[in-house]
């Protein structure tokens, strides 16, 4: 793949015929030098002298913005944000990673994949277009260049809130629980009392077998995305899910008559969840919100 271009004067005289060239990145100018040689430049110039400036030199140029300021940003800006990786690639998708920094976090979107090698707690410079998909924000890259490994960081730890809490955290690692309310294949929904959400388990992260029913407690880890569907919070292992199972109490006569003649009265999500003994969790009791819920 690839091309080459000739200029002309305007009575159709050659002046110029560059080499071909090959694929390259988006929003790159393909320019003639002064010693009639060809170079790809980041600068456009119409109707003036060329200027040849690389990647790195805008990379470097550009400074670097909180990842909230870079999402209120118009769409298709380019923006340079540094912050820690808490998703890897390839976990949510071949094209996919997450970042975070102080002020929240954000997907990453690389449309060739071709990511260099990283680390849960790697800290990155990611420079791309800012763009929205399915109501979530991402920013897009479109080079290996595009993303520049500082070095490394502790993981990054998960903001604990309730699920009512949970809307101005998008692209962010949260931490919540819930009561188990519906089972449907990777896909599971949680009340705690105060909502519901939705958690759903990519294949990738190998997250399968459970064991999980409806009124089980479940104490979660994950990246809070967003879809036409709404919010969906995706844990990335086994080790993001904590499972309390539901206590199991002997039916009176009068509850089995009841269910069998399906005239038993269901308990409202999250009604119970101050019944779980706390001294047979260890560590929660602290961790309780001022609601009541298990954190």
């Amino acid at each position: 793949d690839g091309d080459f271009v000739s200029l002309f004067w305007p009575d159709n005289i050659l002046i110029s015929t560059s080499q071909t060239y090959k694929n390259t990145d988006h929003d790159i100018s393909w320019s003639r030098n002064l010693d009639n040689s060809w170079i790809f430049t980041t600068t456009a110039t119409p109707e003036a002298a060329n200027i040849f400036t690389t990647k790195q030199d805008e990379i470097i140029n550009i400074p670097v913005i909180p990842v909230e300021e870079a999402k209120t940003n118009p769409k298709n800006e380019w923006v340079k944000v540094e912050g820690v990786v808490s998703v890897l690639p390839g976990l949510f998708g071949k094209r996919v990673m997450y970042l975070q920094d102080a002020s929240g976090g954000i997907k990453i979107y690389f449309d060739k994949a071709l990511w260099p090698a990283l680390k849960i707690g790697d800290r990155v410079i990611i420079y791309g277009k800012i763009s929205i998909s399915a109501g979530e924000y991402q920013i897009k890259v479109y080079s290996p260049d595009d993303i520049i490994i500082l070095g490394h960081d502790p993981p990054p730890e998960p903001k604990k809130l309730i699920i009512s809490e949970l809307g101005n955290f998008v692209g962010q690692l949260v931490r919540t629980s819930g009561r188990v309310v519906k089972i449907s294949g990777s896909t599971i929904w949680i009340d705690d009392g105060t909502g519901e959400l939705r958690l759903y388990f990519y294949p990738a992260t190998g997250i399968k077998g459970l064991g999980l029913e409806k009124g089980d407690w479940v104490v979660v880890v994950g990246v809070l995305s967003k879809t036409s569907a709404g919010l969906r919070l995706l844990p990335r292992s086994k080790n993001d899910i904590k499972i309390y199972k539901k206590a199991v109490k002997p039916k009176s006569k009068e509850s089995i008559v009841a269910q069998i003649l399906g005239k038993e009265k269901p308990q409202p999500a999250g009604a119970d969840y101050r019944n779980y003994e706390e001294s047979k969790v260890p560590g929660t009791k602290k961790e309780l919100n001022p609601l009541g819920v298990l954190l």
